[in-house]
């Protein structure tokens, strides 16, 4: 719905927000159940992100997500530590990794991603310090690389897909740069990845190589896997304009 370019105005947006916040926010914060087993910081991220750009950033589906992450989410790299401290009483995300010696790379994008997709006027400065914080993270990375070294994290990022669940490929974190910081286009680290993304680029058109989410439908109807893909093609050469000519 928000990749068609949907808000709330459109009966299905508010169908969609009236079910999740009747059967997924029980626990303080969006959960992929009913319950706080349910809530992990990449799924938190992921649909709040798109909740936000949909004209959702007021309801409380998103404003209780957003403190979840604000007061919960850790940006830890070995020695550097960061982020939220406040206790969370589910083991979910222990048994999941979420929060180790160096925080998932998963739950951060997505934090990152419903941070960034924040309007800057209506952030306030624990979410600035937290987006600080994940941008400080990701640098580590080089946006989406092994820790000094020159492969992406995982396959699935340079593997552009409309529908990845849980997870976030380099066109969303890129798309998460130009929402939280244009000015960020101008850093060595984004400009690397800006040239890799336009390297799996044909001729300037965004090639749609992959899909998840399958328990929720099979095959994912809008476009045809190996073919460019006007949508991402679309996200592509806007989050270029973005970040090559940042508003003054």
């Amino acid at each position: 719905m928000q990749r068609c370019g949907m808000d709330l105005t459109d009966e299905p947006v508010a169908r969609l927000v009236d079910h999740l916040s009747n059967h997924h926010l029980r626990a303080g914060a969006l959960s992929y159940t009913s319950g706080g087993s349910g809530i992990l910081p990449c799924y938190v991220g992921v649909v709040t992100a798109a909740l936000i750009k949909m004209g959702g950033l007021d309801t409380e589906l998103a404003q209780t997500s957003i403190r979840w992450l604000v007061e919960h989410q850790r940006f830890d790299h070995r020695e550097v530590r960061a982020g939220g401290q406040a206790e969370w009483p589910f083991r979910a995300p222990v048994n999941y990794g979420c929060w180790a010696s160096v925080s998932c790379y998963h739950g951060v994008a997505g934090a990152f991603r419903a941070l960034a997709a924040i309007p800057a006027p209506s952030r306030s400065p624990e979410v600035q310090v937290r987006l600080t914080e994940a941008i400080g993270y990701l640098a580590r990375r080089s946006l989406y690389r092994t820790s000094g070294g020159d492969r992406p994290l995982f396959r699935h990022m340079t593997q552009p897909f409309l529908v990845g669940d849980y997870r976030s490929d380099l066109l969303d974190m890129l798309q998460a740069v130009a929402d939280a910081d244009p000015m960020l286009g101008g850093s060595d680290w984004v400009h690397s990845a800006v040239a890799d993304m336009d390297g799996l680029a044909v001729d300037g058109r965004v090639v749609l190589t992959k899909n998840y989410g399958r328990k929720l439908i099979d095959p994912i109807p809008f476009e045809a896997i190996g073919e460019p893909s006007r949508f991402l093609t679309y996200q592509w050469v806007h989050i270029q304009r973005t970040l090559a000519s940042p508003p003054r």
